[in-house]
């Protein structure tokens, strides 16, 4: 349950007006990009190797000519040194779909700062990483379904768009991971690399919805938002829990005793989850909302998986 006490008060906040990738940001970031192990061919256009051999910019190696090869494919020199009809092969460039998925309920709001706010400097982060690479970038907002979506856009001109379009988000109604999950398999064409930035306040977890990506050859990877009041609450005393997104409230006397117990029980849940997405082969990231977004990042890169 993502609870809060009866006298906080959690307000959907907005970034309306800042930038959310300031300019010593994105000097970071043009030296990062994306990790996809399972990189598409066919899809060109993009700034990323494939495997394989086709048409693309880079040279990879000779093979011998043979009926039907385009002519303008053959190394004329090497004909004239050799006297062999050889065609140049070149590593083809792709481009990778990357779907960001961001969570927009209610339980988003909480923390200082709020959980929305972090998460998606992060989006307009990653998105700039895939737009860098003339990546195709879809962004959408998610609740218990998705909520619109950042249509696919390629090259670095469109972060502005990315920017305008997180600044408009709030965070307000339940989640429900699975059921975004195969919305998303129903819309998209192509499958890709999904990463989704959630708090996992889920009833029904965030498993399903990782296998529903799975089954559908989708690649993805999590990022949880976390934040300190969470992972180690200081209320005390008698207290009346709120649920942030269901509503529903709890009565319950909060001791010290009760505190360490809490955190057991969380672990052992975040260590259940590793295991669940490491059975998977999904990275899971837990991002704390007191490290600045360029900061988390940069530790992504530095435990790999997701940027390099």
């Amino acid at each position: 349950m993502a609870a809060i006490p009866r006298s906080a008060s959690v307000e959907p906040r907005t970034n309306e007006g800042a930038e959310l990738l300031d300019e010593s940001f994105l000097r970071r970031l043009r030296a990062l990009s994306l990790v996809s192990r399972r990189t598409p061919f066919g899809a060109a256009g993009g700034l990323r190797r494939a495997h394989g051999r086709g048409p693309g910019s880079e040279f990879a190696d000779y093979r011998e000519y043979s009926s039907g090869d385009d002519y303008r494919h053959v190394d004329w020199k090497a004909y004239a040194r050799s006297e062999r009809l050889l065609v140049r092969q070149h590593v083809p460039e792709v481009e990778l779909a990357v779907y960001l998925l961001l969570d927009c309920s209610a339980s988003m709001a909480s923390g200082e700062p709020a959980k929305l706010d972090h998460a998606r400097t992060l989006t307009a982060a990653l998105a700039y990483l895939g737009l860098a690479r003339f990546d195709r970038v879809t962004i959408y907002p998610i609740r218990d379904r998705l909520a619109g979506s950042f249509a696919p856009q390629r090259g670095p001109q469109a972060l502005r768009g990315v920017s305008s379009f997180l600044r408009t988000l709030e965070a307000s109604g339940p989640t429900d991971l699975a059921r975004s999950a195969r919305e998303l398999c129903a819309r998209s064409r192509r499958a890709g690399l999904v990463i989704l930035l959630s708090d996992l306040y889920d009833p029904s977890g965030v498993v399903s919805a990782l296998d529903v990506l799975r089954q559908a050859r989708f690649e993805a990877s999590l990022i949880r938002i976390v934040d300190a009041s969470e992972l180690a609450p200081r209320w005390l005393g008698e207290l009346e829990l709120v649920d942030a997104e269901s509503g529903r409230t709890r009565s319950l006397s909060v001791t010290p005793e009760l505190i360490e117990a809490y955190g057991l029980a969380r672990r052992r849940e975040t260590e259940a989850l590793a295991r669940a997405c490491g059975e998977r082969a999904v990275p899971l990231h837990l991002v704390d909302t007191r490290v600045r977004p360029e900061d988390a990042l940069l530790g992504l890169l530095r435990r790999g998986g997701l940027v390099r």
